[in-house]
């Protein structure tokens, strides 16, 4: 009965130990990785947005080549605590269509933009919006001709539901008089309840070739922001600051220009993304192989830096700050909550701001770089698989970061499945800081959970110390 006993106390207290170690590992991290791709194709994830209603995760891209003679339309909607897909649908003309961005509505109907090439809803490449609803159902295809252009390209789109207007931004491929092409900014303004085109705007560049939008977002009062680059001398009386800049700009619903700002210096700045905060400041990432920044002293750290910038509602630098390591590190996208701030990208380099990385020859490795809102960093995650993986979206929600990307090699024990697969990563902060450093109301969760656990460790243990006393045996033995 004694031997009986013993055993018992053990397993109760293997028991006991497991939990806690099964507490503490639920209260750090949870991964979620999803793979997409076909046979000798290459399929991409360019954007990713979370629905406010059910919180599912939409992302959007492309599928085609090799096998396939051209790309289509690729839109997956997961489920945002299990991965699972929902729905998955492509869509194209047989020519080269791409999604390059989505968004989503109040009542969880999708949004998003890309190429719409010749074959694609009727005629040559233009400005389009394509709406599924939350169930993957094809609601309307939107789209609109740049003035006098050969091809536009939409990059980015944004949607105020309050008004029933969805923006797709793009740039239009024009040919000069010297037979050279230049690329210049146009928007486009729907009504999403009739999908009728509402007004247009071709930018005005002066000179340059390379003017482009690749980044909007919408304002808390609904004003649209949208960045880029541009190597135009004088772009609206910002003078050139160096071979191409960075530029920010913020357009009323009315589309008359509030203010821009161009940033940089004597080399090539590039904004990627762009997003304001509850408090009206916006934050904008990007990319700079410059030897300065604006507003920031700190020399160059490697080939390219992820660059940071911060400015007032009215447009007025407040900040700005630049990272990375020793060789490339690009920015693709900014996202925020109430606490901090979250920036994709891709890297080469063996370690970013000081934080080692696993150094891969050649291949490119996805990052998340966490800041606060005064631009401290606080860390880096990334994936630390082989192959090339990089991460072109993000999206946060409460401890939940979401990814979207692409990998050329078999990721977290899925294989790969062409040539380049679509990618689709989430995972759980259980800490998380604000600006006085006060956990969130998940990092509290997470220490109340330990703290319980550890208790019913210490109390598991005295109880079998106390049954160990009185019996004079080792109920460690064995172990």
């Amino acid at each position: 009965m004694d031997t009986l006993n013993y055993k018992m106390q053990r397993k109760l207290l293997i028991a006991i130990i497991i939990c806690f170690e099964l507490c503490i590992v639920w209260c750090t991290t949870t991964l979620m990785w999803r793979q997409q791709g076909f046979q000798l194709t290459t399929t991409t994830y360019t954007g990713l947005a979370i629905m406010p209603k059910s919180k599912n995760i939409v992302c959007v891209g492309y599928t085609g080549g090799a096998a396939k003679a051209s790309m289509e339309f690729l839109v997956t909607a997961y489920s945002s605590s299990s991965g699972k897909v929902l729905w998955t649908n492509t869509l194209g003309g047989g020519d080269m269509d791409k999604a390059y961005d989505v968004t989503i509505d109040k009542d969880d109907n999708i949004y998003l933009t890309g190429r719409c090439d010749e074959g694609f809803l009727g005629a040559s490449v233009k400005l389009c919006v394509i709406s599924y609803t939350k169930k993957g159902i094809l609601r309307s295809t939107l789209n609109i001709d740049s003035t006098n252009n050969s091809v536009v390209e939409s990059t980015t789109l944004a949607v105020d539901t309050d008004h029933s207007v969805v923006y797709s931004l793009g740039n239009a491929m024009k040919l000069a008089n010297d037979g050279a092409i230049y690329t210049i900014p146009t928007i486009a303004k729907f009504d999403s309840a009739t999908a009728l085109a509402l007004a247009h705007w071709d930018f005005v560049v002066e000179s340059g070739f390379q003017t482009q939008i690749l980044a909007s977002s919408l304002t808390m009062d609904g004003d649209l922001l949208i960045c880029g680059q541009t190597d135009t001398a004088i772009f609206y009386d910002q003078y050139a600051l160096g071979g191409i800049d960075y530029w920010l700009m913020l357009i009323s619903r009315s589309g008359d220009i509030s203010w821009l700002a161009r940033e940089g210096d004597t080399g090539k700045d590039i904004c990627t993304g762009i997003v304001s905060s509850i408090n009206g400041d916006i934050f904008s990432v990007g990319v700079s192989d410059s030897n300065r920044i604006t507003g920031s002293t700190t020399h160059g750290l490697g080939y390219d830096d992820v660059v940071l910038y911060r400015h007032s509602k009215e447009g007025v630098l407040r900040s700005s700050i630049r990272s990375g390591g020793e060789s490339v590190d690009h920015a693709s996208a900014i996202a925020l909550d109430d606490n901090s701030v979250y920036i994709s990208g891709t890297s080469r380099s063996s370690s970013f701001n000081d934080v080692l990385m696993t150094k891969r020859a050649v291949q490119s490795y996805g990052f998340v770089a966490i800041y606060d809102y005064t631009g401290n960093f606080l860390q880096v995650l990334t994936t630390g698989n082989s192959g090339n993986i990089h991460f072109h979206d993000i999206a946060v929600y409460r401890s939940s970061i979401y990814i979207a990307g692409d990998s050329t090699a078999s990721s977290y024990e899925q294989p790969q499945q062409g040539d380049k697969d679509a990618i689709f990563y989430a995972f759980t902060l259980a800490k998380r800081r604000n600006h006085d450093d006060v956990l969130s109301g998940g990092a509290i969760a997470g220490i109340v959970i330990s703290v319980v656990c550890g208790f019913g460790f210490f109390v598991g243990c005295v109880f079998c110390f106390c049954l160990r006393s009185n019996s004079n045996n080792n109920i460690f033995a064995g172990f």
